[in-house]
């Protein structure tokens, strides 16, 4: 029998033990390895911040993946085999999910991996006066970062430089936005605009998001790089990304905290998510659904595999 947990600490100091599910695509890829030990099995350990799905053999990806973190200790102890990864200190989120991946990167994509584009603890400004946003524009409720960006009723167009090549990526590929509906009301419509200001021409690629605004709470809302509409010489090294919307005073009000980008078109057999675990429950957001990742700290994540007899 094969089981597997999570154990979280901080300064040596266990703050969580969470059980999980070894996927069908992990069970693969553990038969994989035993049969030929060059293939890996164990060589990253991954966070994401929703929760929306279930922990199950069905899993095959997180439901919004922020960082993976390479495996940087291997031992045994008694039936356990334990792997160990480190969060960064420079790290600020609230984790709800954390998996077992193979490896850090997905050697088919050729460097153009699943990754984390933006959040909000960057510097954002006025698209037309160039000056920087209030922090009446920002929100301290945040899963990834300090603050996430408030959409209420009112017009606004706001912009971040943002260095980012996505020549390697499909149209398959996805754009993926992780909000939080603070009020309902109609649905929301917001243009995400991928710019680049390259010289001698100037390009980008837009589109007008729909985000429901019938149900409070965290989702993610994903658009396959393929439907964004491109103006002028859109030559794939995006320089800035800009959010616009109209005032609407019917519309729901929410925060965006992140954006990321998801490398849907690639399916390789031996990087393929091998384990998940959830904090708390599917859909929670209490204290117990959720380990609070601070500023300034790192984080130790144990992924300890028993594999016994019964």
């Amino acid at each position: 029998m094969i089981k597997g947990r999570y154990i979280l600490s901080i300064g040596g100091n266990k703050i969580g033990e969470y059980q999980n599910s070894i996927t069908n695509d992990g069970m693969s890829i553990i038969r994989s390895y035993l049969a030929n030990p060059n293939i890996e099995w164990c060589g990253a350990i991954s966070i994401g911040s929703l929760n929306s799905t279930p922990s199950s053999a069905s899993n095959t990806g997180m439901d919004f993946e922020l960082i993976k973190s390479p495996i940087i200790l291997r031992s045994v102890q008694n039936s356990d085999i334990i792997l160990k990864a480190v969060i960064d200190a420079d790290i600020e989120c609230e984790i709800y999910e954390l998996g077992v991946y193979p490896s850090v990167f997905n050697s088919t994509s050729n460097g153009y991996d699943d990754r984390l584009i933006i959040n909000f603890d960057e510097d954002w400004y006025d698209s037309t006066t160039f000056i920087e946003i209030s922090a009446g524009n920002y929100s301290s409720i945040s899963r990834v970062g300090s603050r996430s960006l408030s959409i209420t009723q009112s017009s606004l167009d706001f912009s971040a430089d943002l260095i980012f090549d996505v020549s390697g990526y499909s149209s398959l590929d996805n754009i993926s936005f992780l909000y939080n509906v603070t009020s309902t009301g109609s649905d929301r419509t917001i243009t995400i605009t991928l710019v680049d200001d390259q010289l001698p021409t100037a390009g980008s690629k837009s589109y007008e998001l729909v985000i429901p605004g019938n149900t409070t709470g965290y989702n993610k809302i994903s658009v396959p790089l393929g439907n964004f509409v491109e103006s002028n010489n859109f030559n794939s090294n995006i320089t800035k990304i800009s959010i616009s919307t109209l005032e609407d005073l019917s519309a729901a009000e929410l925060n965006i905290d992140a954006i990321r980008i998801d490398d849907a078109d690639e399916n390789d057999p031996n990087f393929s998510l091998v384990s998940r675990s959830l904090i708390g429950t599917a859909g929670g957001s209490s204290n117990s659904d959720f380990v609070k990742k601070p500023l300034g700290v790192e984080v130790d994540i144990e992924y300890r595999v028993e594999i016994s007899s019964i």
